[in-house]
């Protein structure tokens, strides 16, 4: 009974198993059959171009007929060979049929459905649904990824990729063109006018124009998209600030915002802060509500959603930022104290707009850089003051040195300040005013003399400087006030030797000037601390910076030095002169006669100029001293000439007594004051004259006079001779007698 069952059994199983083989050739074959179609179809549709849409559904239809008709021969294998009725030979060529039936099904069901992924695209396209085109089209890839790693070789997968490549470029264009129909940016210009408008529309509603930035976002586009804008926005910002007839103005309606920048061309001037924050606010609360606040994203957990603006603010916030600091709040800083109290309501204006900023998102909330750069405003008040005040003290130091103001003792004291210095402290004025009673009256005077206008002006600068220091109120404000003006002084030393070099080494009077400025900025520099500390005390603990007198010496020896190198240089003017006189020899021969004339007369109206422009500009006594020194260099440089002859005819004698008496005459109108004041000038500063005036008797007297001046050395001769200069004197002028020899023996 047993082997009945059994001997049924194997029947039945053998039957099933002899039922299965048919249907997995069957499977197979059709398989294949199903394989070839579809690599037909997908080869002239995607590379011959050859659109079918009816065979595209039977495709379909046969896979999935073939794939139903697999699973369930696939079933009935797995259920024989969980019972084992067939035969090991017959299980691994079903499994075989299995395997390669089963792989060959996976790889249609891919194509198919790369297939389906790149119809779907296109109708997603179709229908400007661009953030499920992405979707769709990430699946194409991964689908296509699989099948390049399965089936590199297939030649099918290539051309796929090609169609995936120009399907992303299409939706990247479709976005692209999208977006420059929903955000339009004119720029226009007519005459004296020009205009920004942007133009956004919102589609049919936000939620597409939403969906729009969010596929331009995930491709990574919408960067790139909105630099064109930010550019423009940049351009409107410029114009608000630095433009003060620029306008704003918004039109709505229905489905279009528009908002139009329009600058009427004028000169560049800075704005006042509050009408910049007010078309700032116009411009981009609009934009921010129809545009710039749209999500990316739905944020994640307590996280706010990124949104477009967060994109922009990237992009150009911080260039936005400085745009207006420095073209609106730099210049906006006062210059002065009453400016100053009043400035308090751009202060709270600026936080408004900036709070208005980080509300719409344009500005980070940790960002407060507007806020912060008015934080301090006593200390931007004193730098922007000091800023000022140096480039006007650098223009006052480059202007022309020759146009200049007479001082004399009675405006150049102490008293010539007194409206700055008038406002000391009543606790102090006691003191000062008892210490002032027990002075001369000359002291701390600067002689009289001639400065530059400049010069004059810029210590104007420095008194209204130390009184804004005194009535500032603040200890920062007026220690910055205070090395405004030491910096002031240090460029002086710097520029004005420098921008006016030239003039200073070629310019006689130049040089004279550039000399009592230097004076005369010392001068009041020693006296500035005396005059302000008293009021400067309440507000300084350390009124140290108020001196200024280690600068002095460096002041004076620059005014100094340049004038001596004049000097010097008017001095080798003369000799140069001089050196055509040849050693004023052979003056009894007309023509070398004339040659020295001529230099005596050059050297004479070159120290006639001198004093023309000397002697007005130099106080006195410089004035005399300097034109002492080079008439000194004159008769220096005559008398050596004359004392090295060995010989000398009574003709030569003539001339030369001639030439001497030029100078003689001319010299006393080279001092100021009548003739006897000029004389006794001149016997003062110009040292050898007495000497140059004995050598011009000498020259014209006879042996006896000679003798006589000697007075056996105690007379006015031997007073400015040696023996043996007197007896050269006699050896080049009288011929060898006796009477030369009784003269020569009574030289002794």
């Amino acid at each position: 009974m047993s082997s009945f069952i059994a001997e049924t059994l194997m029947s039945a199983g053998v039957k099933d198993t002899e039922r299965c083989s048919p249907n997995l050739s069957e499977i197979s074959s059709k398989s294949d059959e199903l394989r070839v179609d579809v690599m037909e179809f997908l080869r002239s549709r995607y590379e011959d171009f050859d659109s079918r849409l009816d065979e595209t559904s039977m495709l379909h239809k046969r896979w999935e007929q073939l794939s139903s008709t697999f699973d369930s021969t696939r079933t009935l294998i797995q259920d024989e060979i969980d019972s084992k009725t067939c035969s090991t030979v017959e299980l691994a060529e079903n499994s075989g049929i299995l395997e390669k039936v089963n792989a060959t099904l996976a790889v249609l069901s891919q194509l198919i459905r790369v297939h389906k992924l790149h119809q779907t695209v296109n109708n997603l396209l179709t229908c400007k649904d661009f953030t499920q085109a992405i979707v769709e089209l990430q699946q194409m890839r991964e689908a296509l990824n699989t099948l390049q790693r399965d089936l590199p070789q297939l030649n099918i997968i290539k051309i796929l990729n090609i169609e995936y490549t120009t399907l992303a470029q299409s939706l990247k264009h479709s976005m692209t063109e999208q977006w420059n129909s929903v955000v339009n940016i004119s720029k226009q210009e007519s005459g004296d006018v020009q205009t920004i408008t942007f133009n956004i529309q919102t589609l049919q509603n936000r939620n597409h124009l939403s969906e729009l930035c969010k596929a331009l976002h995930s491709e990574e586009m919408l960067k790139l998209k909105l630099g064109s804008f930010a550019d423009s926005l940049k351009m409107a910002f410029h114009w608000i600030v630095n433009y003060p007839k620029t306008v704003v103005t918004e039109e709505t309606s229905a489905n279009t915002l528009s908002v139009c920048v329009k600058r009427t061309a004028s000169s560049t001037s800075p704005s006042w802060p509050s009408s910049v924050y007010k078309q700032l606010y116009r411009l981009l609360k609009p934009l921010a509500h129809r545009l710039l606040s749209i999500p990316l994203n739905s944020g994640e957990g307590s996280t706010p959603p990124a949104t477009v603006m967060d994109v922009l603010r990237e992009l150009c916030a911080t260039a936005y930022i400085d745009c207006i600091v420095k073209g609106c709040l730099v210049p906006s800083v006062p210059t002065n104290q009453s400016d100053l109290d009043n400035y308090k309501d751009v202060v709270m204006e600026t936080k408004k707009i900036e709070d208005f900023f980080q509300q719409i998102g344009f500005i980070s909330p940790t960002c407060t850089s507007l806020t912060s750069y008015l934080g301090n405003i006593n200390v931007l008040f004193a730098n922007k003051k000091c800023q000022r005040l140096l480039s006007q003290a650098r223009k006052l130091m480059k202007m022309e040195l020759f146009n200049t103001i007479q001082l004399d003792e009675k405006d150049n004291s102490n008293n010539k300040w007194s409206s700055f210095i008038a406002k000391r402290d009543d606790s102090n004025s006691k003191d000062i005013d008892s210490q002032i009673e027990r002075l001369s009256e000359n002291t701390l005077k600067f002689p009289a003399c001639a400065i530059s206008e400049s010069c004059m002006e810029l210590l104007t600068l420095v008194h209204e400087m130390m009184e804004e220091a005194c009535i500032s109120g603040h200890a920062a404000c007026t220690t910055q006030i205070l090395y405004t003006i030491r910096s002031m002084f240090e460029l002086y030393t710097s520029v004005v030797s420098d921008h006016h070099r030239n003039s200073i080494e070629t310019l006689p009077q130049v040089s004279a000037l550039y000399y009592n400025n230097c004076m005369f900025l010392s001068h009041q520099m020693i006296l500035l601390a005396s005059q302000y500390k008293p009021r400067l005390s309440s507000i300084l603990q350390d009124v140290s910076a108020v001196t200024f007198v280690d600068l002095v010496p460096l002041l004076r020896a620059q005014g100094t030095e340049s004038f001596l190198d004049q000097i010097q240089f008017q001095k080798e003017n003369l000799l140069e002169y001089l050196q055509a006189a040849e050693g004023f020899k052979y003056t009894g021969v007309e023509e070398r006669y004339q040659i020295a004339h001529q230099s005596i007369k050059q050297c004479i109206h070159q120290l006639s100029h001198l004093k023309r422009v000397w002697v007005d500009v130099l106080p006195a006594s410089n004035y005399s001293k300097s034109i002492g020194h080079l008439t000194a260099c004159v008769v220096k440089e005559m008398m050596s000439s004359i004392m090295s002859l060995e010989d000398m005819s009574s003709d030569d004698a003539a001339k030369l007594h001639q030439l001497i008496t030029m100078v003689r005459e001319a010299a006393p109108a080279l001092f100021p004051g009548d003739k006897v004041s000029a004389a006794g000038s001149l016997m003062k500063h110009c040292s050898g004259w007495s000497r140059f005036l004995e050598l011009d008797i000498v020259l014209t007297a006879s042996l006896h006079d000679i003798v006589d001046r000697w007075s056996e050395g105690k007379g006015p001769l031997a007073a400015e001779y040696s023996p043996e200069q007197v007896k050269s004197l006699i050896r080049a002028l009288f011929q060898n007698t006796d009477r030369r020899a009784a003269t020569l023996a009574k030289i002794c």
